[in-house]
């Protein structure tokens, strides 16, 4: 009986821990491998490459289950047996078992041998945690020993350390019972025993990796053990990248982060959400708002760690004014990423279960996301989606950085939420394609702003993220390229004529940025 484990990722970059390590246990016994695609792929090739295997079983999330559904659809009628996993499926299994011939509920570490054997006929009883039509409700099954799972960092290629993220876990579950989290229907944290994480640190140590993000819930849960961790890893040339709960934060990890640790090794995520003392104690959050702010405040100003914060558009008693305030003292922390969400009403947990309590409107099929509730309407939350756009465009993406810290350096901005929402609202109105720079110098005159006094920020952003034959989005310049040639020289013996008969130069502030291309790169310098 030959077995393949199948994950559709949203990216290429991104990889499948769960597929490789149903693998690597299943090989104990059967015949297994894992594949990976992404939702880009065509169906049909998924399907050609899964129908020369006997068992097929499917890793399913919000963002993959319409694709999951439609491959399990066309191998059935080859004849394969499908099943599925994963977080998407593991509750309300009774909605799902119509789409595949089995369901697996929860974890699947210590239920897959068992249900394989099943399969084969080597076993009559379907063990827990296995839904079918027959059987359509099941609970979800969790292990118990974390020491029995094995480590899985073989089961990556160089390929996957050099270009893709590496997931590791060291714990799963969460201290927490937000409302709105499937981690919230654990139990508590469970502990990988030291010798396993011993053991993927001594390979972590003698690898490098492009990044290495943790999946733990909460890493920072026990602040001595995660200080302890970090010590061990910044060890190495690599990054990585933790969940962290900033209300358990203590003065020993603020320190730490703040004077000791080793600068840009670390990412940290974390969930803010809102601000909003009523919608944070209705969603069973444990936050104290002013704490948090200054936490976040004190590691993002020491510039040792980059801090990507969370907020979710949609939770119960936030209406749009009191999002603008959470959004604003949000921004003005200047963390690396400001992570616009919205709220997602996922299967099984308490949030969905009270929607109606709320009169949540959502989108039926995944990924469930919250479209107004009696708090929020529909051209109220379209407004945030618009601040959203501008947001990734502007700050999270870094296209107007040195620009965006201008404006904040000069106070002429009240209200963020609102300067990013009517962006978008103006080229939307302007029938711009797209965000550009052209766009947001005009809407900088268009609220009373003079833009010129900001262009030269915006010439060094833009060149900084396109420097193979730029265009001037800002027009013509007043110098010919010859005269500008000549005024570098002037000031500068870094480049021969030669070399800049073919450069891009453009003036900056009071002095140039040139762009040099030799052996098919480009060089930015900045003279000021």
């Amino acid at each position: 009986m030959k077995v393949c484990f199948c994950a559709v990722n949203a990216k290429y970059i991104h990889t499948n821990p769960a597929v490789r390590l149903l693998t690597k246990i299943a090989r104990k016994e059967y015949d297994a491998s894992f594949v990976e695609f992404t939702i880009k792929d065509k169906i049909e090739n998924i399907v050609n490459y899964l129908k020369n295997y006997d068992v097929i079983g499917l890793s399913c999330y919000i963002w993959n289950i319409d694709i999951m559904i439609e491959i399990a659809n066309k191998l059935k009628k080859l004849n394969k047996i499908v099943f599925a996993g994963g977080p998407e499926v593991s509750y309300e299994t009774e909605t799902f078992v119509q789409y595949f011939d089995y369901v697996l509920s929860g974890e699947g570490e210590e239920i897959i041998i068992p249900f394989l054997d099943y399969l084969n006929k080597k076993t009559t009883d379907l063990i827990d945690g296995i839904a079918t039509l027959d059987m359509p409700i099941t609970k979800p099954q969790y292990v118990k020993d974390l020491g029995k799972i094995p480590d899985i960092l073989d089961m990556y290629t160089l390929d996957d350390f050099k270009n893709r993220i590496i997931y590791v876990e060291t714990s799963r579950g969460c201290p927490f019972k937000c409302s709105y989290c499937l981690s919230s229907l654990e139990n508590g944290v469970r502990f990988f025993p030291k010798e396993h994480t011993d053991k993927i640190f001594d390979f972590i140590l003698n690898h490098e990796f492009k990044c290495i993000k943790f999946l733990d819930r909460t890493f920072n849960v026990n602040p001595k053990r995660f200080i302890e961790i970090c010590k061990v890893l910044e060890k190495t040339n690599n990054t990585y990248q933790f969940e962290v709960e900033p209300s358990i934060i203590n003065e020993d990890v603020i320190k730490y982060l703040t004077t000791e640790v080793t600068p840009n090794k670390f990412r940290l995520e974390i969930g803010i959400q809102s601000l909003l003392d009523k919608a944070i104690k209705e969603v069973d959050r444990i936050q104290n708002a002013p704490s948090l702010l200054n936490t976040i405040k004190a590691i993002n100003e020491a510039n040792r760690v980059t801090i990507h914060v969370d907020l979710i558009a949609g939770l119960p008693y936030e209406d749009l004014n009191s999002f603008k305030e959470t959004f604003n003292k949000t921004f003005l922390l200047l963390c690396e990423e400001l992570q616009l969400g919205f709220l997602k009403l996922l299967r099984g947990t308490k949030l969905r279960k009270d929607a109606s309590l709320y009169e949540y409107k959502f989108t039926p099929c995944s990924p469930y996301e919250v479209m107004a509730n009696k708090y929020i309407n529909e051209e109220e939350m379209k407004i945030i989606h618009d601040c959203e756009t501008s947001l990734e465009w502007i700050w999270n993406h870094k296209r107007a950085y040195n620009f965006m810290m201008h404006l904040i350096k000069d106070k002429v901005i009240d209200n963020y939420f609102d300067f990013f929402a009517n962006f978008a609202k103006y080229y939307n109105k302007n029938n711009q394609l797209h965000l550009n720079y052209k766009a947001l110098l005009d809407y900088l005159d268009n609220i009373g702003l003079n833009s010129n006094n900001y262009l030269d920020d915006l010439k060094l952003d833009y060149l900084n993220k396109v420097r193979i034959k730029p265009l001037r989005f800002w027009g013509k310049e007043k110098l010919s390229h010859m005269e500008l040639i000549e005024k570098v020289q002037e000031i500068s013996l870094d480049f021969t004529k030669q070399e800049l008969l073919n450069a891009f130069i453009t003036p900056y502030k009071k002095g140039f940025i040139v762009i040099t291309y030799k052996d098919q790169k480009s060089r930015l310098d900045v003279y000021e």
